[in-house]
């Protein structure tokens, strides 16, 4: 097997120094460079050609956000952030996973019991971007304008995916016009805190944007957004009550989020169902797709264009046959389009 080959880029040396010695236990992954700033790292990229890069935030001359929406524009690569900044629930997080990083790192401060434990998470990270799909994302086309256009009938979107998601519901969101049914987003991303999303999304999008709550009512026009590893269910709303749908929320994580929250769309909503499977680094949400399907709604599967991890659209494409693949720019077309019909 041929080892990863992975570019470091830090203005730190004894960073630089660390993420080297982190890497150089795993016998798969050869350092074959490193860089100060991105800058220097341009040149090196096309000299080296790696197959991952790691990348710090703070950085001289250009910040290693900036390069990274430079990069997934024009020469995409798989990137896993190694900073102080990309702890778990930071702006910076939310931001990398925004822009299409494969996964995030805290960066390494000393030796010891916390570097080793670091030194297997980011080996782990590292592997994991050598089978991401990095490219372009593709650009969401904005649906038509809609006068004239049959009235929304009471349908529920929900879009699930976990690593490579996020450009994808970003982009659906800033598109989805007011009055539409609701649009349930549901990242699978644990590191992300749930207000960064939520911020992110209300950047795109002029229509409410709620994190879900248990009692929540699903309401049209409306984003709600199911964040991390939550035990979230979606149900019949009591009699009543304006909305027919409604959130029910544990806190406690699941294994497979994404596979309940679907299965419980396919049991409250039927044919009234629409679910979009997004991309993500395992099979969760495959099994609920199936659930959705032979309840009478609809489904289907992002194209493989701008699809960072194949996991779960392979398994979904396996358990329904005839399974439609929408390419994203046509993305918010198609399930609006389901929504009037």
């Amino acid at each position: 097997m041929t080892p990863l080959r992975t570019l470091i880029i830090d203005d730190s040396a004894l960073a630089r120094d660390m993420i080297t010695a982190a890497l150089s236990r795993a016998p798969d992954i050869s350092i074959v460079g490193a860089a100060a700033d991105p800058l220097l790292a341009r040149r090196q990229i096309a000299q080296l050609a790696p197959d991952v890069l790691t990348l710090d935030v703070e950085m001289p001359r250009m910040d290693g956000l900036a390069f990274l929406r430079q990069l997934m524009r024009l020469h995409p690569l798989p990137v896993v952030m190694v900073s102080s900044l990309t702890h778990e629930g930071s702006a910076a997080t939310a931001e990398a996973f925004a822009l299409g990083a494969v996964d995030v790192v805290g960066k390494p401060t000393a030796l010891g019991a916390a570097f080793d434990a670091l030194a297997e998470e980011l080996i782990a990270k590292v592997r994991l971007a050598g089978q991401a799909h990095a490219q372009p994302h593709p650009v969401v086309q904005a649906p038509p304008p809609s006068l004239g256009s049959p009235p929304f009938l009471s349908r529920l979107c929900v879009l699930v995916g976990g690593l490579g998601c996020l450009p994808t519901m970003l982009e659906v969101s800033s598109h989805w016009p007011a009055g539409a049914p609701p649009l349930v987003l549901a990242p699978r991303l644990p590191l992300v805190a749930p207000d960064h999303l939520a911020a992110l999304l209300r950047a795109r999008t002029t229509l409410p944007v709620h994190i879900a709550t248990d009692g929540l009512p699903l309401s049209c026009g409306s984003i709600i957004l199911v964040p991390g590893e939550q035990e979230t269910t979606i149900a019949t709303a009591p009699p009543g009550q304006p909305e027919p749908w409604q959130l029910r929320c544990l806190p406690r994580p699941l294994s497979h989020p994404h596979d309940h929250l679907l299965r419980s769309l396919a049991t409250a909503a039927h044919r009234q169902a629409i679910a979009v499977l997004l991309s993500g680094e395992s099979t969760d949400g495959a099994e609920g797709l199936q659930h959705v399907h032979h309840a009478g709604g609809q489904v289907m599967v992002q194209g493989s264009s701008g699809c960072l991890f194949a996991f779960a659209r392979q398994d979904a494409l396996r358990r329904i046959p005839d399974l439609p693949v929408t390419p994203i720019p046509h993305l918010v077309s198609r399930l609006l389009t389901l929504c009037r019909t």
